[in-house]
């Protein structure tokens, strides 16, 4: 696949400026748009913090309505989660594509930011 990567190839669906604090180890936040592209970009930042380039801020994976009741849920993972690195724009690139909700497991709370757009651009096989 080819991808024709511009500033005008992509449009934000998600931007998230604070997470509430959880007792879990990782707090899971929800994209709230169903999205269907293979290509996704992702910012996690943490204002004013001075981070390691190489610190994690969580991870990222994609959910799908699956139409089976297993256990009480419809919901399926599909692939693999992908971490999320702190002040670091992101691409991830999808195989196929379904009707897909982004997930992402934060390891921080409080002031933070999340945002993620999908790309609108063309593709080339």
């Amino acid at each position: 696949m080819t991808f024709t990567f511009n500033q005008n190839s992509w449009n934000q669906v998600w931007g998230l400026s604070a997470i509430p604090p959880d007792d879990n180890r990782y707090t899971r936040v929800v994209c709230p748009v169903l999205l269907s592209t293979t290509a996704v970009a992702v910012m996690f930042s943490i204002p004013g913090a001075v981070v390691d380039p190489w610190r994690w801020g969580g991870y990222i994976s994609r959910e799908v309505q699956s139409g089976l009741i297993v256990g009480g849920s419809t919901n399926a993972k599909i692939g693999f989660s992908q971490r999320i690195y702190v002040n670091r724009l992101q691409i991830l690139i999808f195989e196929f594509v379904a009707d897909y909700s982004l997930v992402f497991d934060s390891a921080f709370s409080g002031d933070v930011n999340l945002s993620a757009w999908e790309y609108t651009g063309a593709i080339t096989p």
